[in-house]
C-alpha cells in the first residue's frame, strides 16, 4: 500500500538544511565581527583577513566544537571569527578562545558554554525550517546595516 507524500518539503534532506544553517550562521558571524571594511580579527591570535576570504582565511570557529556538542552547534555566543590556523591547525585554540569570550561577555561564559555543550540536543525538521528562516532575516538585515549588500 502506498501512502501520499505529505507536503513538498523546502530544504529537502535533513542534511541540507543542517548545512543551510551552518552556511548562513557561518556568513552571519564573519560579517558581524566584521569592522566596516569587511576585515575581520581572529579571535584567538589577532590576525585580521577579509570576511569572505575561502578556505584558507576567516572561519566562524565553535568555542565548544560543532561537531560533537550540539546544544552549542547553534549558539551565536559560541561561534566567532578565526583564522584558518587557529580553527583547524591549532583545534580552536580553546584556552585563548575562552579568555575572548570571557572577555567579550563577562567573567564565565565560557564555564557556561562548556556546561551547555554537555547538555544534550535534539533538533527536528520545524526547529532548523524556522531557524534557516530567522538568521536568513538577521542576516540580511546585517548586510543591509553594514553595507554588505553585494555580497
Amino acid at each position: 500500500m502506498m501512502f501520499p507524500k505529505k507536503g513538498k518539503q523546502k530544504y529537502g534532506k535533513f542534511s541540507t538544511l543542517k548545512r543551510k544553517l551552518h552556511d548562513i550562521i557561518s556568513q552571519y558571524v564573519r560579517i558581524r565581527d566584521a569592522d566596516e571594511y569587511g576585515i575581520c580579527t581572529c579571535c584567538t591570535c589577532g590576525k585580521r583577513l577579509f570576511w569572505k576570504s575561502g578556505v584558507y582565511g576567516m572561519h566562524a570557529g565553535h568555542f565548544m566544537t560543532d561537531g560533537t556538542h550540539a546544544s552549542t552547534r547553534y549558539d551565536l555566543e559560541n561561534i566567532h571569527a578565526q583564522c584558518f590556523l587557529c580553527n583547524n591547525m591549532k583545534e580552536g585554540d580553546k584556552v585563548k578562545f575562552a579568555e575572548y569570550i570571557d572577555n567579550k561577555y563577562y567573567p564565565g561564559k565560557a564555564d557556561e558554554l562548556r556546561i551547555k555543550a554537555g547538555m544534550h540536543q535534539k533538533y527536528d525538521r520545524l526547529w532548523f525550517e524556522t531557524t534557516i528562516k530567522e538568521m536568513s532575516v538577521k542576516l540580511s538585515e546585517l548586510k543591509r546595516k553594514k553595507c554588505f549588500c553585494d555580497e
